[in-house]
């Protein structure tokens, strides 16, 4: 196997850099999520070596590859307090007044139309359904071929090395989370057990700085592709899913439409970028 960098280790691991330093600069050391980024980046660099010392062994790969499932869910739960302590403003009315340039009115007051119970809990169980998608696919993934689980990382971790740093650079909280905007959206969306726990999930899990880009839409745009080329039919199944996941983001009052396109251009220039990046392994 390849003793080169992983193509999310570039990325993810400029992302945990970038955050260490940027809290080192602005709070100094005492500050706790400054070390929470620096420990991450350490292991990342310990896993890299430990792997290249036998880069034939399918469990240190393993190893190496996985541990980004970790930092991944470390580093988003810990900017829910580092963004705070380094970029405290909310772009919030700046990504409301690009949906008023694109479309003329916010996304959100666009669809309250289409507003209806049954079609609110189909919806948030879409939106739902991105989680145990995500699982799932490193279920079935994870301990496979090797090379096929480089590839899902190479992708996955680049979207969220990326996005994770577009939430620290780009902090908002979405329509459901900015006041002026809400107050406009109307009453709450009705329905049935799905809206509720969907609610409830989002209230208790959300850290409130995590709508630009959208990454339900870029990393499920990319697990698609994904489907796409390892599990036919797996594709076939998701799609209407995904589609509908797609849309709930906005129609839920999660997203901005700008950053649903960003998500999208995010996916797009990930899966080129891994192309490009499987082909030079090839030839070098």
């Amino acid at each position: 196997m390849s003793k080169r960098l992983q193509l999310h280790e570039f990325f993810f691991g400029g992302f945990l850099l970038v955050m260490s330093l940027w809290l080192l600069a602005v709070r100094g050391p005492a500050e706790p999520f400054a070390w929470l980024f620096i420990g991450q980046f350490a292991v990342a660099i310990a896993l890299i070596a430990w792997s290249s010392r036998a880069p034939d062994s399918v469990v240190r790969w393993r190893c190496r590859l996985l541990f980004y499932a970790l930092a991944m869910n470390l580093s988003y739960f810990g900017l829910r307090y580092a963004i705070p302590a380094v970029h405290p403003r909310s772009f919030d009315p700046e990504l409301a007044r690009a949906d008023v340039a694109l479309l003329g009115a916010p996304v959100g007051i666009l669809l309250r139309p289409l507003a209806r119970p049954w079609l609110t809990d189909i919806l948030s169980f879409c939106y739902f359904l991105f989680y145990p998608w995500l699982l799932w696919g490193w279920a079935r993934f994870g301990f496979r071929d090797v090379a096929v689980l480089r590839r899902l990382c190479a992708g996955t971790f680049t979207i969220y090395g990326i996005g994770l740093l577009g939430y620290a650079l780009v902090p908002a909280g979405g329509p459901h989370f900015f006041p002026e905007l809400a107050a406009t959206l109307g009453p709450e969306l009705e329905g049935g057990f799905m809206t509720q726990l969907q609610a409830r999930i989002v209230a208790d899990g959300c850290i409130r700085v995590d709508a630009f880009p959208s990454l339900h839409c870029a990393c499920s745009a990319f697990l698609l592709w994904f489907e796409w080329h390892h599990a036919r039919r797996w594709f076939w199944v998701m799609l209407a899913p995904c589609v509908g996941l797609w849309f709930s983001t906005m129609y839920l009052r999660y997203h901005y439409l700008v950053d649903v396109l960003a998500g999208f251009a995010l996916a797009a220039a990930t899966i080129v970028t891994v192309r490009l990046w499987e082909k030079s392994n090839r030839t070098s």
